[in-house]
Formats: structure tokens, sequence, C-alpha cells
């Protein structure tokens, strides 16, 4: 895909804000460059996914898919040999609707 618009990397960004503060929360202001910058990304020169982070919060990583708009938040699983880590996928609640459908499928402890 080349280098990606900015125009689309503020969108993708938004997008991701909108996931992780809730819908109700104002995006960040990003500013290429500058040292008040919220996320940076890393890309690869052909890909479609963009790993986000913020640079003062080491937890605050994303892998964004920047074609559908889903994320995935790294998780080390200390329960298993080897204690891996992996991308997992983050449920999206968008309306009250995706909330009823995200809350049959989950089960109690």
């Amino acid at each position: 895909m080349g280098n990606v618009p900015k125009r689309l990397r503020a969108v993708s960004l938004a997008i991701l804000a909108a996931v992780i503060f809730g819908a109700g929360a104002a995006a960040p202001n990003v500013v290429d460059g500058a040292s008040n910058t919220v996320a940076q990304e890393v890309t690869a020169e052909s890909g479609r996914f963009t790993i986000i982070f913020n640079p003062n919060i080491r937890a605050d990583t994303y892998l964004l898919d920047t074609a559908t708009g889903q994320v995935w938040s790294p998780v080390n699983y200390t329960d298993v040999v080897g204690e891996p880590t992996v991308w997992r996928y983050m449920d999206r609640i968008d309306d009250a609707e995706d909330f009823d459908a995200w809350a049959g499928r989950q089960r109690t402890k």
C-alpha cells in the first residue's frame, strides 16, 4: 500500500482512540515529530497493519488493521510453556445492540 496518507493515518488513530477511550472521549491531538505526540506508529512499507504505541506508557501498544479497523493488544501467557506473547483481538462495542450481542457471548465467573 506504500506510505499511508496522513488523512488515513489520522482517521485510523481516531478510530483507535475511540476503541480505547470510548466513543464519548475526545480523540487525542497527534502532531507528527513533536515532543507532545500522543501515539507513534511503526509500519511496514507495504503492509496494511500498523503498530501504534504511546511512548510514555509501555502497556499501550496495539496492532491496527487499517483495512477493517480491527485492533489487537499483546498478551503474555505465563501459564504456557515458553510464556509466549501473542496478539489478542479486542472486542469492539459501538452501540447498545453490539453490547447486547457481546454480553450474550460472555460467561460469568
